[in-house]
């Protein structure tokens, strides 16, 4: 475990913004930097600001500073046979806990393991004063009050520099094996909806170019069985990896990317017009656009938001938003950019 502590620097380095009232934006490895909503401000790096300080298997709880890099974790609770839940984005390791939790961003298993945000315990920040506070705690059983904590999953570095962070964590599972289906969109639909009916090991799914990717986790009698039922033939064709770090080829080239959250069970009807990539039991739904014009989606079944390659003007945030970002950031120095 590494043991490098600047935390005075950077709190320095926010009062020095806050009285010179100068926009700053915060970078940890550089890991996501096609999110970039606003590359005109100074960096405040955290690469350095970096160390697990404190790790309790038997307590499935970890802690460590925000430069830490999401692989030196992993490395170390898989080790004591544990995971992160929400399997955060690594993109190319270079992914770090401070960057999970600004970006808010989860992997596959997302529906069956929880967000990032569910498994956020704890949050040591800096607001826009200045002020160096502690919310939540290490523990799980830790209710009491606001849950302060939570606003800072996917807040993307708009209340404040996140100067360490603590997770729960999860058993790893004792077989994962994929399984591979032919079929149309509106039979992987029907597929993902008997799954959501019915107890399973079901951990992940995605639905790309005709192919139905399902994802069997846990006990190892209990994922044999379940593959056996579902008929399909056990693939490796797909990375889960690649996947939950968008390195497949879909999100390669430099089209508009679209991020569509759907209620579940409803069928995204668009899929001929658009290059789509499915995943969560097709709650989740990736598209390409040819222009900047949003997915056509329902406002009373999902929303469509813009995630990659897209220029567009930010949206004021909601009236208890603003009145947030006024609480935590007086000055309004801290513009939304998450690099981490």
């Amino acid at each position: 475990m590494t043991d490098l502590d600047d935390s005075g620097f950077l709190v320095g380095a926010i009062e020095s913004a806050v009285s010179n009232g100068e926009p700053i934006s915060f970078l940890g490895h550089g890991s996501k930097p096609r999110l970039v909503e606003n590359d005109e401000n100074a960096f405040l790096c955290t690469a350095d600001h970096s160390g697990i300080t404190e790790y309790r298997p038997d307590e499935l709880v970890i802690s460590a500073r925000s430069g830490t890099p999401l692989a030196e974790i992993e490395e170390v609770v898989h080790a004591q046979g544990q995971m992160l839940p929400s399997d955060p984005p690594m993109f190319n390791r270079k992914g770090t806990i401070g960057g999970a939790v600004a970006s808010g961003l989860s992997g596959p298993g997302r529906p069956w393991y929880g967000s990032t945000r569910d498994s956020l315990l704890g949050v040591e920040v800096v607001n826009g004063k200045g002020q160096r506070l502690n919310f939540g705690g290490k523990v799980i059983k830790n209710v009491a009050g606001f849950d302060i904590t939570r606003l800072y999953a996917g807040s993307k570095g708009t209340l404040g520099l996140i100067l360490s962070a603590t997770f729960k964590l999860l058993p790893l599972p004792e077989l994962v094996q994929t399984v591979e289906l032919e079929c149309s969109d509106v039979d992987a639909h029907q597929v993902l909806e008997s799954y959501s009916r019915r107890p399973s090991t079901l951990s992940g799914s995605c639905h790309f170019e005709g192919t139905l990717y399902l994802r069997f986790a846990g006990a190892s009698s209990a994922v044999k069985n379940d593959v056996e039922e579902s008929r399909g033939s056990i693939g490796t064709s797909l990375s889960w990896t690649e996947l939950r770090d968008q390195a497949l080829p879909f999100f390669g080239d430099p089209v508009p990317i679209w991020r569509v959250s759907l209620e579940r069970g409803i069928l995204f009807e668009n899929v001929d017009e658009f290059e789509v990539l499915s995943e969560w039991n097709g709650s989740l739904i990736w598209v390409k656009t040819p222009t900047e014009s949003p997915p056509p989606v329902s406002k009373y079944i999902g929303r469509a938001e813009p995630f990659r390659n897209l220029y567009l003007e930010a949206a004021r945030p909601a009236k208890y938003a603003a009145r947030i970002k006024q609480a935590f950031d007086p000055s309004g120095i801290f513009e939304p950019n998450v690099v981490a």
